[in-house]
């Protein structure tokens, strides 16, 4: 069930002083009135996403534009607070702001603390040519050889 707009105002005065990724461009965005916010009642094992997000830094290591590197930065430093969290739940805030951009905020549901931030652009919202540009396809193995 997503969070009223007065549960996300607590995330802010709650984070005000907590130090993350992204959290200064994140904040400016909604104290103008750009980004919007979203989270769920549920949590989910910081166990379980530590897995899924270890994966998903490894398929990162395939892409070289700047937006995959920063991503795969991103993911790792969620990784790291995750491992060390591993018995632990997490629950997530998403914040989305125009014109194509979202944040994954990763909170320790038992602790209130910050695991991290993921920033990235969204697919459904990104003209198709920034998007080319945001995942230029690798070079094959074999590129240079041919």
């Amino acid at each position: 069930m997503p969070q009223t707009h007065t549960n996300c105002e607590e995330f802010v005065a709650r984070h005000s002083r907590s130090e993350f990724r992204h959290k200064d461009q994140l904040f400016s965005s909604l104290a103008s009135g750009a980004a919007t916010c979203e989270t769920n009642l549920s949590v989910v094992s910081c166990e379980q996403l530590l897995n899924i997000y270890r994966r998903r830094a490894d398929h990162l290591r395939t892409y070289d534009t700047p937006h995959a590197q920063q991503l795969r930065e991103d993911i790792l430093s969620l990784c790291n607070a995750l491992a060390a969290a591993t018995d632990e739940h997490c629950r997530l805030w998403n914040f989305s702001s125009a014109p194509n951009s979202d944040y994954a905020i990763f909170e320790g549901a038992e602790t209130g603390r910050i695991l991290g931030c993921v920033f990235a652009k969204d697919k459904r919202l990104t003209p198709p040519n920034e998007w080319d540009n945001l995942w230029r396809e690798p070079k094959p193995a074999n590129y240079d050889a041919a």
